[in-house]
């Protein structure tokens, strides 16, 4: 069976057409660069910071507690939920 999935694999490759390249318009360009200098500039702070390294070392205090319990809320109902119809009288 991996053969065969490997083969057909294969054969679509060889026979796939060519993917056409897009122009790229300058306003594109320009917002990219943008996107990956103000990424750079905030991977190198966090790299920089000494209050850590994790999303939540950067919220305001009290706020990424606050987070992981919402989650904790969210996953709970969702387990609850998901088992409804399994519950023992």
């Amino acid at each position: 069976m991996i053969r065969i999935n490997i083969f057909l694999v294969g054969v679509y490759l060889a026979t796939a057409p060519d993917a056409e390249a897009i122009k790229l318009e300058a306003a594109m360009v320009k917002a990219w660069e943008i996107y990956v200098q103000l990424t750079e500039k905030r991977i190198e702070a966090e790299l920089n910071s000494t209050s850590g390294f994790l999303r939540t070392d950067f919220l305001p205090p009290g706020r990424g507690v606050k987070d992981h319990q919402d989650h904790q809320q969210r996953a709970r109902l969702h387990r609850e939920d998901e088992h409804e119809d399994c519950r023992w009288p």
